[in-house]
């Protein structure tokens, strides 16, 4: 999963991770490796729990959030109330994932000059134009 992220991903970017899950089966464990990555390279990593199955009494409702905590995951939110899941998780967002610059904009510009030979050709793309072709050499 970490490869195919770097791929994916643009430089100078931030990355921020939400992974959403259930509680796991006993037999399931977590990627440490992926935690690890992205407790190095995310700004947020966060893991919303649905309880197994929809049963919030569940002996493995919520398994995975204890096994995600033992391999060092930082934020794993239970999703107890159905309907306070996304704006809990919107809110998180914004308080720990979203990057806030502030200032004014700055406006940067970078030109290149190089040497020209020759003109090939003088005119609008698409335009009827009088000189078609006008080699001027310098």
């Amino acid at each position: 999963m970490e490869e195919l992220i770097q791929k994916q991903r643009r430089a100078n970017t931030t990355l921020s991770i939400a992974q959403f899950t259930d509680g796991w089966e006993d037999q399931e464990t977590i990627d440490t490796s992926f935690v690890d990555y992205a407790k190095k390279n995310a700004k947020t990593f966060m893991s919303i729990v649905f309880p197994t199955g929809g049963d919030l009494k569940a002996p493995n409702a919520f398994g995975s959030v204890a096994k995600m905590t033992v391999a060092g995951h930082p934020n794993v939110y239970k999703a107890i109330d159905d309907s306070k899941v996304a704006e809990d998780v919107v809110k998180q967002f914004e308080n720990t994932a979203i990057d806030v610059v502030k200032g004014d904009p700055v406006t940067t510009e970078n030109i290149i000059k190089q040497p020209v030979n020759e003109i090939i050709h003088i005119g609008t793309k698409g335009a009827k134009s009088e000189v078609t072709e006008k080699k001027s050499t310098f």
